[in-house]
């Protein structure tokens, strides 16, 4: 799952650090505490984005789903997120030098999640088939979109839930 704050390159440009910091926080914190209520991990915070994995789809999410109508809610109004969830294989491993690692996930399912984020509109959690297929059943989306994947020649079919 990739979630990322709409607005927040706008916002920063008008706001000092610590003022920036302070609101990102107030989404990442309950946004965090979210993840692993539904069992899931975050991998990263990268400036405005969470990276975080989850056992399975239908936790991401519902999870997913909890973060949005937090944000719509409880949220301070400065931030909307965007999130992009599939399911896929992904190796977690070491990435870096001996001076210098971290642990992360590797494969074109985490690359795949990432793109379904940057696609889907802001308030909106956009999902692969994949991901789409496990939990058809129980939300509400709309027609499928064909996505152009950058940096490559295939398209995908993404699926935005709609919230009630």
């Amino acid at each position: 799952m990739f979630l990322d704050l709409a607005g927040f390159t706008a916002f920063s440009e008008a706001k000092s650090p610590s003022e920036v910091t302070d609101h990102v926080n107030r989404v990442f914190g309950p946004a965090t505490q979210l993840i692993y209520q539904f069992q899931g991990d975050v991998n990263q915070f990268v400036r405005d984005s969470i990276f975080a994995v989850f056992p399975n789809s239908v936790e991401a999410v519902k999870c997913a789903v909890a973060i949005q109508k937090m944000i719509r809610d409880a949220g301070d109004g400065v931030f909307q997120v965007r999130i992009g969830i599939h399911s896929g294989h992904a190796l977690r491993c070491r990435v870096g030098t001996d001076f210098r690692s971290q642990h992360s996930y590797m494969g074109s399912s985490v690359n795949l999640a990432e793109h379904l984020e940057e696609a889907c509109n802001i308030g909106e959690i956009m999902v692969s088939k994949s991901v789409y297929d496990l939990v058809a059943d129980e939300y509400n989306f709309a027609e499928p979109i064909a996505l152009e994947l950058r940096g490559t020649k295939n398209s995908i079919q993404g699926y935005a839930l709609t919230l009630e």
